[in-house]
Order: C-alpha cells, then sequence, then structure tokens
C-alpha cells in the first residue's frame, strides 16, 4: 500500500479516488493536485513508482494544511483537563 500525509491508500482504485481516502481532499482537490504534480489519474495505486510518490507527498504536504477536528472536548483533551465539566445547577 502506499502511504501519503498518515494514510494508507487503497492499491486497486485509481489514483485520483484513492486520494479522496485523505480527510479534507475531495475529488475536485485530488484532481487539481494530480493535475499540478503531472500523474496521470488514470493509472492504479500500485502502478504509481516511487518518484510519483515523492511528487504527491511533497505537493501535498506544501500546500494543504491538516484538517484537524475543533470540538471544545477535543481542545479539552488535547490540553488535558477534564473534557466532562460538572453540571452547574441554580440554587
Amino acid at each position: 500500500m502506499a502511504r501519503l500525509v498518515g494514510v494508507d491508500l487503497p492499491r486497486e482504485k485509481r489514483v485520483e479516488v484513492a486520494l479522496t481516502y485523505i480527510f479534507g481532499m475531495g475529488l475536485t482537490r485530488a484532481q487539481a493536485t494530480l493535475a499540478a504534480t503531472g500523474i496521470s489519474p488514470d493509472i492504479r495505486v500500485k502502478d504509481l513508482q516511487e518518484p510519483d510518490l515523492a511528487k504527491l507527498r511533497e505537493f501535498i504536504e506544501a500546500n494543504y494544511k491538516q484538517m484537524r477536528v475543533t470540538s471544545s472536548r477535543v481542545l479539552r483533551h488535547r490540553r488535558k483537563v477534564k473534557s466532562k465539566l460538572p453540571r452547574i445547577t441554580s440554587p
């Protein structure tokens, strides 16, 4: 399996579709990435050469920031404070 940005891409799918397995990257963004790197969208992931994977990896890391979940519970968990606050009742 090819691994990009911490995601294993399925080997039997076309690169265009396989890139959508990366969180935050849809079909339009995947097509734009392939156009910018000069890789054919019709090639299968198993047929990608190492230089092609390196081009994809560099382009994705340079142009797309990692999408993160930012709910209050996740933020409190990252700061290592209680995520479930006690319920405050009025007197």
